[in-house]
């Protein structure tokens, strides 16, 4: 008798760093997932315009545990102080996915 396990992957967390003086975010996506790698996708919208967008593949996955991926973000002026900006955060794997989304000033 053979049987399958689902796919699942979950967001545990999303810790958002702002450095106005770097002019930078920091991303901490935690997460899981029971498979072996995930793919994590996190992207900044103004609007309807995708501002930045960034996606770490092959992110190895200890099973029954969380994992983690880092990003940063540095507006290099082109997006004004304090302008309001939407971060979605989407993990993959084996057709499973989970996505959170997030308000977030631009640095």
């Amino acid at each position: 008798m053979s049987f399958t396990i689902p796919t699942r992957v979950g967001i545990e967390s999303v810790r958002i760093s702002r450095y106005t003086g770097l002019g930078s975010l920091s991303l901490t996506v935690r997460f899981t997932a029971n498979t072996k790698e995930a793919r994590v996708t996190v992207r900044l919208r103004l609007g309807s315009r995708t501002v930045w967008s960034k996606t770490e593949t092959d992110v190895f996955v200890l099973v029954g545990e969380t994992s983690s991926a880092y990003f940063s973000w540095y507006s290099h002026g082109r997006i004004r102080e304090g302008t309001r900006l939407r971060l979605e955060v989407t993990v993959a794997a084996d057709g499973a996915q989970a996505s959170a989304a997030r308000k977030v000033r631009a640095p």
